[in-house]
């Protein structure tokens, strides 16, 4: 491939991409060759395109259908929060719409469509000239339809960005009551945490409150944050001494990496007292019990839940 993006970096769909000559066949192999993307259903880009707002805006206005907002995943996407470990692996993510009670839900591929009520007045918003349900209507509607693991990891990211008050999600929620999700949505903003750095920060988190523990403090610092120099830790109890670190495999998987995390644990133990236990994502999500049984023996509890919930 030359240089210049193909069809200029603009995202298109097959028959596009056949208008300007490029065949299925071929399409296939810029794909499997890594020279593609394949954003949204039927959406696809040049690799090398940015992906910013206006690209994001760009796919979706050749999918979202007349008199639809976008809304769930799709909202939050749009909003710049990024999917990758929530995208399903058997093909890219649909497009998540909703329309006003009174109208039938849309049927198309790769679109999957609600019917629920919208407030013009605060449910919904326009981003880079599209209509979007508002970053806390999103937030309500993540925290009640989406597993509690992957609802809380995007509305902790959606926080952490500052568009949504963590304080403020419960009241939120309160509009919705009686209606299915809510019981879920009020546990999961009321743990709602913008200092969180990932979503397997979240997924621990949740973990922890799940099995009755108290709420752990976000982001630690050792000795303390005005020290020139000083560890953070990812969640913890300051007055137990007791972190409990998410680790990720990007940062955390190479044998070096590894030593460094041994390493870092024995200073911390040694010189400050901290207990610092480390878990992996196959023990966050997992069926085992290790994560809460071990953490309740260090805190004198025993956790109020026999197997993960989610």
């Amino acid at each position: 491939m030359s240089d210049d993006l193909l069809l200029d970096g603009q995202p298109f769909d097959r028959r596009t991409a056949r208008d300007h000559g490029v065949s299925g066949e071929q399409l296939r192999k810029l794909l499997a060759a890594g020279l593609v993307r394949h954003v949204l259903h039927d959406v696809y880009a040049d690799a090398r395109a940015q992906d910013d707002l206006a690209f994001r805006a760009r796919c979706l206005r050749l999918k979202l259908p007349a008199g639809a907002a976008l809304s769930r995943l799709t909202a939050a996407w749009l909003f710049g929060i990024e999917l990758t470990l929530l995208t399903p692996p058997d093909g890219p993510m649909p497009v998540e719409c909703t329309v006003p009670r009174g109208r039938e839900p849309i049927s198309r591929a790769g679109v999957r469509s609600y019917v629920a009520p919208l407030d013009t007045d605060g449910d919904l918003v326009v981003v880079a000239g599209l209509p979007c349900t508002s970053p806390v209507r999103t937030a309500v509607d993540l925290l009640r339809w989406l597993p509690p693991h992957e609802g809380l990891a995007i509305v902790d990211a959606m926080a952490a960005r500052g568009l949504v008050l963590a304080q403020g999600l419960p009241l939120a929620v309160e509009r919705f009551a009686g209606t299915p999700g809510v019981a879920q949505a009020r546990y999961l903003a009321s743990i709602v945490e913008p200092l969180t750095e990932s979503p397997g920060e979240s997924w621990t988190r949740l973990r922890l409150v799940d099995a009755g523990f108290p709420r752990p403090e976000a982001q630690i610092a050792v000795p303390d944050a005005v020290s020139r120099w000083h560890y953070r830790l990812d969640m913890g109890w300051r007055r137990r001494r007791l972190a409990v670190e998410y680790d990720g495999e990007e940062f955390h998987r190479a044998p070096h990496q590894q030593l460094h995390d041994e390493r870092r644990r024995e200073d911390l133990r040694s010189r400050f007292r901290w207990t610092v236990l480390g878990f992996a994502k196959g023990e966050v999500l997992g069926k085992s019990m290790l994560l809460e049984w071990t953490v309740g023996g260090l805190l004198g509890m025993e956790p109020r839940i026999t197997r993960r919930r989610w």
